[in-house]
């Protein structure tokens, strides 16, 4: 799965608005759009921010799914 959609089900799960989010990671909503829609991907520094928000590890923010 695309980090824009793991992005977008964390939100859904937690009931999180962009605007919110935006907010509370000091990020523009436009900048937070973009992630969504998959144009840009997100800094070390930022994912590591969204992964403690939402209590989870930068692994699954991207997609990891360990060796096949």
């Amino acid at each position: 799965m695309q980090f824009g959609k793991i992005l977008q089900l964390l939100m859904a799960e937690n009931n999180v608005t962009l605007r919110q989010l935006s907010d509370d990671l000091h990020i523009s909503q436009s900048m937070l759009n973009n992630f969504i829609r998959c144009i840009w991907e997100p800094n070390f520094n930022t994912l590591k921010h969204m992964a403690a928000y939402f209590h989870v590890s930068t692994d699954y923010l991207i997609g990891y799914e360990g060796e096949s």
